[in-house]
């Protein structure tokens, strides 16, 4: 098995937004936590989902993401 290091855990709470003129529900917008965080079998501290049919829960309290494809959704998405 590879050696895996943890670049960032990201948390956030649900917030309401304006998308195509409906309001939604989204919890998209996670910052870097410098803290230790207590995961439990739902979620870190401090974290939250607004879908909790998809995401978070019971076997999805974590999301993990490789860090190697963020350059093509960069390239995809015109981010810099």
């Amino acid at each position: 098995m590879e050696n895996v290091e943890i670049i960032s855990i990201n948390i956030g709470k649900p917030v309401q937004m304006q998308f195509n003129n409906r309001e939604l529900s989204t919890s998209i917008f996670k910052t870097p936590s410098d803290e230790p965080l207590f995961l439990t079998s739902v979620n870190f501290e401090g974290d939250g989902q607004a879908d909790v049919v998809h995401h978070g829960g019971r076997e999805k309290a974590v999301c993990v993401y490789p860090y190697e494809h963020y350059p093509y959704w960069e390239k995809e998405l015109g981010g810099s």
